[in-house]
């Protein structure tokens, strides 16, 4: 797979790939990752990136990542 497109964001990276008819986004942030499976026929890709472009989805896709960090942080220390 290659990154077929890139959002900017400081607090995490957010990959576009394209995989067996599917557009997968991966978004990651410390130690945890969420990754997002779509249809090429379901949308485009510009329609993909404009998503991920949004302020909004991007400050929860933030705060799920630092829940996620947190967990497994927390799982570490006991």
């Amino acid at each position: 797979m290659r990154v077929i497109a890139e959002v900017f964001d400081p607090r995490m990276r957010i990959s576009i790939f394209s995989f067996n008819e599917r557009w997968i986004a991966k978004v990651e942030g410390g130690l945890c990752e969420v990754t997002f499976k779509v249809p090429h026929d379901e949308m485009p890709l510009e329609k993909l990136k404009e998503h991920f472009q949004k302020a909004d989805t991007r400050d929860r896709l933030s705060e799920r990542l630092q829940s996620l960090n947190q967990e497994w942080q927390n799982y570490r220390e006991t």
